[in-house]
C-alpha cells in the first residue's frame, strides 16, 4: 500500500519516463478516478506538458452505490496531454471524431458502458477497459504507424485497438496472470483477422 508520498513519487517517476520516451508533439493520455488523476495532472503541468483536454468517461451502467453515503461513482476523467513544442503541432484527427459522432463535433463527455462481457473472455481483470474508449484515445491522437506505449498493459486494450487500427504498441505489464489474458486476446484478434504474419513479442 502507498503512502501519500511514495505514491506521488511513483507518479512522478512513471509520468517523467514516459515523457522522456515521447516524441516531441505526441500525446500523453491518463485515465483514472477522483482518487489520483487531479494528481496526475498537476504532475503533468509541472514536467511542461501541455494539458488539451480533460475528458469525462460516463458510464450510464456503472455499478451502484451499495454505501449510500455518498453519490453514485459512474465517471472516470482522462487528462489529454502534449509534450510541449512551439514548432511541433499535435495530432488531432478532427474529422475522424465528427465522424465517429455522427457528424457532430465531438465533445468531451463520453457516455460508453463499462466493459462488456463479450470483451472479457479472455479472463478477468479488475480495471479492463472497454475498447470503444481507447479506440477513442488512440484514433483521436495518432495515425497509422505511430507507435503507441502502454506502462500498465493490464489485459492489453490499448495493444488490441492498436492492432485493430494499424498502429504499432509497445506495453508493459508485470503480472503473468495479466500476460496470459494479453497473449489470449492478441491471439484472438490475428485469429479472427486471419493474418497469421502478424506477430507479438513478449518480453
Amino acid at each position: 500500500m502507498f503512502t501519500q508520498d511514495d505514491l506521488y513519487k511513483f507518479n512522478l517517476q512513471w509520468i517523467s519516463e514516459a515523457l522522456r520516451v515521447l516524441r516531441p508533439g505526441g500525446s500523453f493520455w491518463a485515465c483514472g478516478s477522483f482518487h489520483n488523476i487531479y494528481q496526475i495532472g498537476f504532475i503533468m503541468q509541472s514536467l511542461g506538458m501541455r494539458i488539451n483536454n480533460s475528458i469525462i468517461w460516463f458510464k450510464p451502467n456503472a455499478q451502484p452505490n451499495i454505501t449510500t453515503r455518498m453519490f453514485t461513482e459512474s465517471t472516470e476523467q482522462l487528462v489529454w496531454g502534449v509534450k510541449n513544442h512551439s514548432s511541433i503541432k499535435w495530432t488531432f484527427n478532427y474529422k475522424d471524431m465528427k465522424e465517429m459522432n455522427g457528424g457532430k463535433q465531438m465533445r468531451n463527455v463520453w457516455t460508453i458502458p463499462v466493459t462488456p462481457r463479450k470483451e472479457k473472455w479472455a479472463g478477468d481483470h479488475p480495471t479492463q477497459k472497454p475498447i470503444e474508449l481507447l479506440k477513442r484515445v488512440i484514433l483521436s491522437s495518432s495515425k497509422e504507424g505511430d507507435t503507441v506505449l502502454d506502462p500498465f498493459l493490464g489485459s492489453g486494450t490499448t495493444s488490441l485497438v492498436a492492432e485493430m487500427e494499424g498502429r504499432n504498441s509497445v506495453g508493459i505489464e508485470i503480472s503473468p496472470e495479466y500476460m496470459e489474458i494479453i497473449r489470449k486476446r492478441m491471439d484472438g484478434i490475428r485469429e479472427e483477422r486471419k493474418e497469421d504474419e502478424l506477430t507479438v513479442e513478449f518480453i
